[in-house]
C-alpha cells in the first residue's frame, strides 16, 4: 500500500468517523513536547466490526493533529490480521506457494516513530507500543 498526503488523512477521517459511529474503537490522545498526536485502537471488536472503512488500521496507528484537525500520518503498524479459519478474510485461502508459517502468538506491539521537536525542530526516533507513547 502506497501511502500518500491523500490516502493518510482519508484513513484519519476513516477512523474518527469508526470511532464516533463505534464504540468498539476509541482514540488516545497524547502530547509530548508540544506536539498533539491521536492513537486509534479497538477493545472487543467483532469480525463485522472489523469489515467497516479503516477499521483494520485502527491498531496504534497514531497521527500528528492540532486541534483534532490532521496533519500527518506518524505511525502506520501492521494492519489487524486474524488466525488461519478464524474468520471470511483467513478462510479458504492457498497455501500451496507457502514457504513458511508461524504460529500467530500474542505480545506487545512496539512500533517506531518520528517525532519532531516544536522548539529545536530536531527529528527524534521514538518507540511506542499499540497504544501509548510514554509505556515503560
Amino acid at each position: 500500500m502506497d501511502i500518500t498526503f491523500e490516502s493518510s488523512e482519508k484513513l484519519y477521517n476513516d477512523l474518527v468517523k469508526l470511532v464516533q459511529t463505534n464504540e468498539a474503537f476509541y482514540t488516545t490522545e497524547q502530547e509530548l513536547d508540544g506536539v498533539q498526536y491521536i492513537i486509534f485502537n479497538y477493545r472487543m471488536a467483532s469480525y463485522t466490526d472489523f469489515c467497516q472503512a479503516g477499521a483494520l488500521n485502527a491498531r496504534g496507528t497514531m497521527f500528528e493533529v492540532y486541534n483534532g484537525n490532521f496533519i500527518r500520518l506518524v505511525c502506520l503498524p501492521f494492519a489487524k490480521f486474524f488466525n488461519l479459519g478464524e474468520t471470511p478474510f483467513t478462510m479458504d485461502l492457498d497455501l500451496s506457494d507457502v514457504d513458511y508459517i508461524a504460529d500467530k502468538m500474542d505480545g506487545s506491539m512496539i512500533c517506531s516513530y518520528l517525532h519532531t521537536d516544536k522548539l529545536s525542530g530536531e527529528k527524534i526516533l521514538k518507540l511506542k507500543t499499540k497504544g501509548s507513547i510514554s509505556s515503560d
